[in-house]
């Protein structure tokens, strides 16, 4: 071919390129924005491996992770690491799936979008609960814990091994009369025999915080369990390294089983290579970190932020829900509590609908107590309840006094009510106005959260405590707190039928006849006033668009979020043309 001809032919090829890099760019922008958001959403949502997410821990220092220290704080940072029996099935069912649960409750996975993580699968019968350890699992020691313990499968002696431990441990006494043998069968079979059956085992020892599940050689690790650099897991990353008031971090287990399907194309998980959970208990420094881009995520932002970070920071997106019922509770076990009528008063004297605009929550169902309003099986709507339980929501002080009077209290009296610094202390202050109305004079006693925590749970304080309640699993609600032996029951609180109720729910298989027996006892629960339920607590999480696949949940079993990024990715192109 001559050299004139192929030059020809080269120019034939460049006006053609030309035509259609004109014709294509004509076409898009007649397509308008629309279509490049959907272009530039259908490329982000491809995942990306790399990268750090970095979030926080609103509480102080990990306390020590050794199951028979029994402190739940330490399982929210173990959640990376070590993995639970069953977990919430968010792929099938959640945001990104059929929609048919946001899980945006803590504590709570109705039992029809559960799915097993280190269980195949499980039969329970009134008799005993038989499971199926997931095979091809791997405890996964880092370099520095391969000097003690060895690269091995997960079995059901393991976890039968783990789970004696529980039982053995502080934590122990939920299991109470219901456990009578553990013991496994072959390598991939476990078997929990029962002495009592009750609905609430495959929660407490599946799913619920301290259900981790954690190697035997632990024990015999160098400084023992309570050390955090001897952690080790099965989970989607292993421990890198604890500093003293500045974060832990964890780094991409390439060991790790878990994959995730998106857009018909399967993954390895996790994504990230390493996640940082920032010791940072104080709120003014989370929120600069969230607004400089530092935290990629921070989640119970303070409502009282809201509207600041939307306006200084609109590009962040949010999702909005609602756990728990902020609540007093009151001694019951002594003067002048033990009074269920001086209790009634002092709901009758607290102004719920004040408080609940004060705290944001205004447009949330003030009845929220002890069954949380989506959870409609076990909840009795207000307009339901009998006159005498609807009139503890209407606030009237001059009835209060008169219900104090009549009950041996004309000229008032005199308590403590501890509560929380920062987070509660304003909203005590009120209260505390409130009741200076029916002639109670309160005493604030604020505390930072571990002694707060550490004197609500001693069972040695009086008067009342600022708290809250875990609604979302009916229940727990009222097992666990109504129930006078439930580990939830703070105040004392104990009425026959309610633990008759109890008793009876836990062994009812018919979901029907669970949610009928429920509602009985919770109308109970409300009427005697043992806790006063001041209003849903609103709660938001923040988190920058280069944080992918996540779409605002809670928690995926009974913790924090820190199941959940296993799932996540970041979008490296996106947060550099944001500036980060």
């Amino acid at each position: 071919m001559s050299s004139k001809r192929r030059s020809i032919m080269n120019l034939k090829k460049c006006f053609l390129l030309l035509l259609i890099f004109m014709l294509t760019a004509t076409l898009s922008f007649a397509a308008g924005s629309n279509e490049e958001e959907t272009v530039a959403r259908a490329e982000s949502n491809v995942p990306q491996y790399g990268g750090t997410v970095t979030t926080y821990s609103r509480l102080n220092e990990p306390p020590s992770p050794d199951i028979q220290v029994a402190n739940a704080l330490a399982c929210n940072w173990l959640e990376p690491m070590q993995q639970r029996p069953l977990i919430g099935d968010w792929e099938q069912y959640g945001p990104n799936g059929t929609g048919e649960w946001k899980f945006q409750t803590r504590a709570y996975v109705p039992d029809e979008y559960l799915r097993g993580d280190l269980l195949e699968s499980w039969e329970v019968t009134p008799e005993k609960a038989i499971w199926h350890v997931r095979q091809g699992v791997y405890w996964s020691p880092n370099e520095q814990q391969s000097t003690w313990m060895e690269r091995r499968e997960l079995t059901a002696d393991d976890i039968v091994y783990d789970l004696q431990e529980f039982i053995d441990s502080p934590w122990g006494g939920r299991f109470n009369g219901m456990v009578k043998d553990v013991y496994a069968t072959d390598k991939y079979t476990a078997v929990i025999e029962f002495d009592e059956f009750s609905n609430l085992f495959m929660y407490f020892a599946g799913y619920e915080e301290r259900a981790v599940i954690a190697p035997p050689e632990l024990a015999n690790s160098p400084g023992g369990p309570g050390q955090w650099e001897n952690q080790v897991g099965t989970g989607p990353f292993m421990f890198e390294e604890y500093v003293v008031g500045s974060h832990m971090s964890y780094v991409r287990n390439p060991d790790y089983w878990g994959t995730t399907t998106i857009d018909g194309i399967e993954y390895e998980l996790p994504f990230i290579d390493r996640l940082t959970i920032t010791v940072t208990p104080d709120a003014s420094t989370r929120l600069a970190a969230l607004r400089t881009g530092k935290f990629d995520i921070h989640e119970l932002v303070p409502t009282a932020s809201w509207s600041s970070l939307d306006k200084t920071n609109p590009e962040l997106l949010k999702s909005k829900y609602s756990v728990q019922t902020s609540s007093i509770d009151l001694q019951t076990l002594e003067p002048p509590f033990n009074n269920r009528d001086v209790r009634r008063a002092m709901m009758i004297g607290t102004d719920l609908a004040t408080l609940a605009d004060f705290a944001d929550a205004g447009d949330l169902p003030l009845h929220c107590f002890p069954t949380h309003p989506d959870n409609t099986g076990p909840y009795t709507p207000f307009e339901e309840l009998p006159a005498d339980a609807q009139l503890l929501y209407d606030y009237n002080p001059e009835l209060a006094l008169q219900m104090l009077a009549d009950a041996g209290y004309p000229d008032g009296f005199e308590i403590d009510l501890l509560t929380l610094i920062p987070d509660q202390l304003d909203e005590a202050s009120l209260i505390a106005d409130m009741w200076s109305k029916i002639g109670v004079t309160v005493n604030i006693n604020p505390q930072d959260f571990v002694s707060w925590r550490g004197k609500f749970y001693s069972e040695k304080w009086s008067g009342a405590v600022t708290s809250s309640v875990e609604v979302g699993n009916a229940l727990t609600a009222v097992t666990q707190l109504g129930g006078s032996t439930g580990f939830m029951n703070h105040t004392g609180y104990a009425n026959p039928v309610v633990d008759e109720i109890s008793s009876k729910v836990t062994k009812e298989f018919d979901l029907d006849k669970q949610n009928a027996m429920l509602r009985e006892a919770g109308v109970i629960m409300l009427n005697d006033a043992a806790v006063i339920p001041l209003h849903l607590r609103p709660e938001a999480t923040y988190w920058w668009p280069w944080l992918k696949n996540y779409y605002g949940e809670v928690s995926l079993q009974d913790g924090l979020i820190y199941t959940m990024p296993q799932y996540w990715w970041i979008d490296q192109d996106m947060k550099a043309d944001m500036g980060y």
